[in-house]
């Protein structure tokens, strides 16, 4: 096997990225790709996964509140 520190992202993509429009589950849309990567390279893709990291609900600020608006109401129609 392969060890688990020299794997750094698992991506799915025959839904996605078809080599035959056949469907998903079609044998030639089913494959993998190896991509073999330098210590730079890696570290960018971390950097990447760290900045797309979604913050917790309970992080977020919360949206300031407009100020009320008075809004001109149109006189009515009086009929003549």
């Amino acid at each position: 096997g392969l060890d688990s520190g020299k794997v750094l992202r698992v991506v799915g993509m025959a839904a996605t990225m078809r080599l035959s429009d056949r469907g998903p589950d079609d044998a030639v849309n089913r494959r993998i790709s190896l991509l073999v990567l330098n210590k730079q390279a890696e570290q960018a893709i971390l950097h990447e996964n760290a900045e797309s990291q979604n913050e917790p609900v309970s992080a977020l600020e919360k949206p300031e509140v407009a100020p009320q608006v008075s809004v001109p109401t149109m006189p009515s129609a009086e009929p003549r």
